[in-house]
């Protein structure tokens, strides 16, 4: 066989195994306002089956990374999503340090009002009967502490629940 045919063979074997070649991304994701490593946030390539997560030091490593264009998100709650394009060519990437943000989020107000039920004292005795029965011997039990009870009856249902926060 002559050497033209040996080369062009070893070429045709060789290229194959090219097209196939995947790739790493690497880097580290930062907080922006503390420039604090970031841990177990989630970094993956958008419609990839690429993703990982960030270590206790806010590194990653995405392995198998086909060559291509991808958009790299980082995500964790607490902070703004971050979105990057790269492309994945013939080579490792190092990313440089990902800044992230923190997310602030505005609540609503919120206002409790105290309202005394006026059918408290008969709720009370209702469950006072039921939980400590009416007999000479219950009539001898008490309740030390009944402010801490909560008692809430249902009309619908005709059901009086009682609770405590307390013994």
């Amino acid at each position: 066989m002559q050497p033209i045919y040996k080369i062009l063979i070893f070429f045709i074997l060789i290229l194959p195994i090219e097209c196939f070649a995947q790739w790493t991304i690497s880097g580290r994701v930062i907080g922006h306002s503390d420039k604090k490593p970031v841990a177990n946030a989630s970094v993956f390539l958008s419609n990839a089956t690429v993703g990982s997560k960030t270590a206790d030091n806010g590194t990653f490593i995405l392995y198998n990374a086909k060559p291509g264009k991808y958009e790299l998100v980082v995500s964790v709650i607490g902070f703004e999503t971050y979105r990057q394009t790269i492309i994945v060519s013939n080579s490792n990437i190092s990313l440089p340090d990902i800044l992230i943000s923190s997310k602030t989020i505005a609540l609503k107000e919120v206002s409790i009002k105290f309202k005394t039920d006026p059918n408290r004292e008969k709720y009370y005795n209702l469950f006072k009967d039921e939980f400590l029965g009416t007999s000479e011997i219950a009539k001898e039990c008490k309740i030390l502490n009944p402010k801490i009870l909560d008692l809430d009856y249902d009309d619908v249902t005709n059901t009086l629940t009682a609770s405590s926060y307390d013994f």
